[in-house]
This record gives structure tokens, C-alpha cells and sequence, in this order.
């Protein structure tokens, strides 16, 4: 029987029988202290139609499944694995979980905080830990892109993988929906949610890209200078024919700096 830790075998046996499309992953986390939902469509293709395969789902029960349209069998839910018969060559599980806060990190830790009585989650997936926060095909080879929302108190802030596509509130709750990641393995999904202060700083890349752009011109001109250094004609030469690009790259560069780097830049361009 599949269990919590997948043996080489099953990873292997799996991997070879199916490739996994996508999720969409709607988390419900208004439900209690101990609990929270988690209900995940997954489409897959099968190489083999008609034959069986187990999906991960560590949790305290499974609300509802349905393959391709059908009910699955889930009275024998041994609360590690559900197990997937008569595949087609594709197919769209939907799989709801009553998934269980932990509070020793692995899944979705629930911690709350003395200091102001307040709710803090978040994910710790890797390795094979993504299942006990949704139901998965959890292991690192079969990649998939990864749709995640979040139902959370209206006080809370919640940030995953992407950027956030919408945000709404109904009563008491809002809804944190975040646009589709990239092809990614189970264990790269990340959630965090909570009374967390959130702050957007769109400038790091920014920051980030001038002081490359700082640095490249610091380097070009130490390495202008070592390779001509024997021939100052030619590192004349060499600037002269290259002072309209240069003066536009210098004048480009110090224009799209923020105050705070123009000390920075003085130092670096010296």
C-alpha cells in the first residue's frame, strides 16, 4: 500500500504511467482550529487507459472525489492515499480533503501568536509534504503548473507563489486568488497567510538592475584600462570612438537612479 513516504518503486511506476497538466487548488481556511479544506482539480493524461494509479492526500477524511465525472470509491481512505481506477487517456480529478493544521512544520503550519492572540500560517512542502496540504501526485518529476486561492479571515493577508490576480471580500472573508505558476514540482508551492503587515516594494528589481549596470561600467573601464595599458594611444582611441555610447550609457544610468544611489554612483563611477 502506497504510504506517507513513496518508495522509489512507486515514484517510479507512476511517473511512467501518467504526466500531470495542472491544479487549481482552493483552499478554505475559515473552517476551524484544527482543520481547514482543501479542494483540488487535477487534470493528468494516462499512457495505459484503463489502468490504476493512487493519488496523495494526507488528511483527516475526504469530503468528495470524482474521476472524469464518476464518484471514487474513498470508504477505504487509509488517510495517505486515494486510490484512481480505470484511468483514460485523460482525466479531471476533483478531490476535496478535510486537511489537518500542523504544528510541527510539515504542511500547513497554524501557529498563534501570544503577543496579540492572532493567527499565523504558513507552508513547508518539501520534500513530500505538499499532500498534507492538497491532495497531489507528490513527487518531483511529475510537474505541473499550480492555480492556488485562499478563503481567509478579511483581516488577513496572503501571498503564495504569484502575484495576486483578485482579492475580494464577502462578510467576514476575502477571497485571495493568485494567477497560475509556471510548470513547477509539488514541493516548490508555497503559502503564507495570516495577520501579517504586508508591504509591495515594486523598486528592488529596479535597485537591482542599476547597480548591475553600475558595476558592468566599473568593470568595462578596468578592464579597458588593463588591456591598453601598455598602449595609452590605443585606450585613447578605443574611448574616443566609443564617447557617444559612453556618454549616453553614463547620462542613462545616473537619470534612472533614485536619490538614495546617487552616492553610490559617485563612488563606483569615480
Amino acid at each position: 500500500m502506497p504510504g506517507v513516504n513513496l518508495t522509489r518503486a512507486e515514484a517510479k511506476a507512476r511517473s511512467g504511467l501518467i504526466a500531470v497538466q495542472s491544479y487549481e487548488i482552493d483552499l478554505n481556511l475559515v473552517t476551524g482550529d484544527e482543520t481547514f479544506i482543501s479542494t483540488t482539480i487535477v487534470n493528468f493524461t494516462c499512457n495505459s487507459p484503463g489502468s490504476s494509479t493512487f493519488i496523495d492526500a494526507v488528511g483527516k477524511s475526504i469530503i468528495s472525489a470524482t474521476l472524469n465525472g464518476a464518484p471514487v470509491d474513498v470508504t477505504a481512505f487509509d488517510g495517505e492515499s486515494v486510490h484512481l481506477q480505470s484511468l483514460a487517456s485523460s482525466n479531471q480529478l476533483i478531490i476535496a480533503v478535510e486537511g489537518v493544521y500542523s504544528k510541527s512544520g510539515e504542511g500547513l503550519h497554524r501557529f498563534v501568536d501570544p503577543a496579540d492572540n492572532e493567527v499565523y500560517l504558513y507552508s513547508q512542502h518539501e520534500v513530500a509534504d505538499a499532500r498534507r496540504t492538497f491532495a497531489c501526485f507528490d513527487q518531483p518529476d511529475l510537474k505541473a503548473t499550480f492555480a492556488i486561492s485562499a478563503t481567509v479571515p478579511a483581516h488577513w493577508a496572503v501571498i503564495s507563489n504569484n502575484p495576486v490576480e483578485s482579492a475580494d471580500q464577502t462578510g467576514a472573508n476575502k477571497k485571495w486568488i493568485f494567477t497560475p505558476t509556471p510548470r513547477i514540482s509539488t514541493y516548490l508551492t508555497a503559502l503564507v497567510a495570516g495577520a501579517y503587515h504586508r508591504v509591495d516594494d515594486f523598486m528592488l528589481a529596479k535597485k537591482l538592475s542599476h547597480l548591475l549596470c553600475i558595476a558592468a561600467h566599473h568593470w568595462l573601464k578596468a578592464w579597458t584600462q588593463r588591456i591598453f595599458s601598455k598602449s595609452p594611444n590605443r585606450v585613447s582611441l578605443f574611448m574616443k570612438k566609443n564617447s557617444a555610447w559612453h556618454t549616453h550609457l553614463i547620462s542613462t544610468i545616473k537619470s534612472r537612479l533614485p536619490n538614495s544611489m546617487q552616492g553610490q554612483w559617485k563612488m563606483l563611477v569615480a
